[in-house]
């Protein structure tokens, strides 16, 4: 009682109260060194009757000193019961902080909501695009999601060949694609179209910034002929593969002998080798430069470009790194 009475008024504890009595406990039965043995830290029984004492103080306040969204200090609740918002600090939701969300470039996985809010549209026609990645125009698709009365037809209503989803509805449907074909054709050029709205309007713009490309040329054997590291300045990832694949084809142009050899470009970009392959261009910005590329592979005759990834060449990645 005298130690219960002396911390209440004073605050003060003794060091030796903390202290431990460590027991050994044999692992096997006739234990011979101290790896036979666990040891086990027993605390002293004043320290356990001292913190009883305090919780049971403390729960007849605990109530009016917790918030309703601190749930891990409420007895019967769990940090996973609590109200947080995720998009600030302190866990307190405003407008501000949903909107520095949506448009930060540091989660790659928003990077579409970035392209949406430039102000280049109305905000009523920015906010219709913002729908259509998220999947959130209200089609059968999402009224089935939302179990909303949409009927028990779930085709589109044009074509009659698909569910009317959204991607199909503003892609895939033969009847819109009749007109993207007349707005294409402006161009004089074919498109080829993604599945998905999201990854079509992720396709108009790669990742923007300061590039290089770089490129080594080997034989047959993989003996080095020549290599290239250069900077190309600051622009998105699709045109600086497609100027990988321009330097790499003048260089090869250029090498005496080539012209009786099968030469291969590895690229790692998947979207870009159909379109200096002969196939749809696909990206209309860079129409000048694939026409180039075209006009070098059929000069050459022999060459080739195949889609790999970059731990198929790490050699060139490093030399673009440099670049």
């Amino acid at each position: 009682m005298n130690f219960m009475k002396d911390f209440h008024e004073d605050g003060s504890i003794v060091k030796e109260l903390n202290y431990s009595f460590i027991t050994l406990i044999p692992k096997i039965g006739n234990p011979e060194t101290i790896k036979d043995f666990r040891p086990i830290s027993l605390v002293g029984s004043m320290y356990k009757i001292l913190t009883n004492v305090l919780a049971n103080r403390i729960k007849k306040v605990m109530d009016s000193a917790i918030g309703e969204s601190q749930m891990s200090f409420v007895k019967g609740k769990h940090i996973s019961d609590a109200i947080t918002w995720s998009g600030r600090y302190n866990g307190m939701f405003t407008v501000s902080s949903i909107r520095q969300g949506l448009v930060d470039s540091r989660n790659a996985a928003l990077n579409s909501f970035k392209d949406v809010w430039q102000g280049i549209c109305t905000p009523k026609i920015e906010f219709f695009m913002w729908q259509l990645i998220m999947g959130k125009v209200l089609v059968k698709d999402t009224m089935q999601i939302f179990c909303l009365d949409y009927g028990s037809n779930t085709k589109c209503p044009n074509c009659d060949s698909g569910m009317e989803t959204a991607d199909h509805v503003f892609l895939l449907c033969c009847c819109l694609k009749q007109l993207w074909d007349v707005f294409i054709g402006w161009w004089g050029i074919s498109w080829c179209c993604n599945n998905f709205f999201k990854d079509w309007f992720d396709s108009w713009s790669g990742q923007y910034g300061a590039v290089g490309i770089g490129g080594v040329l080997r034989d047959s054997k993989c003996k080095v002929l020549c290599l290239f590291t250069q900077s190309v300045g600051t622009m998105d990832s699709n045109l600086a593969e497609i100027l990988a694949i321009k330097r790499a084809s003048q260089l090869c142009f250029s090498q005496q002998g080539l012209h009786y050899w099968n030469v291969i470009i590895i690229n790692v970009s998947k979207s870009d080798v159909p379109w200096v392959n002969g196939g749809d261009f696909g990206c209309m910005k860079h129409v000048d430069i694939i026409w180039e590329i075209r006009n070098l592979i059929q000069c050459l005759g022999n060459l080739t470009v195949v889609p790999e990834g970059k731990a198929f060449n790490a050699f060139a990645d490093s030399l673009a790194k440099q670049g």
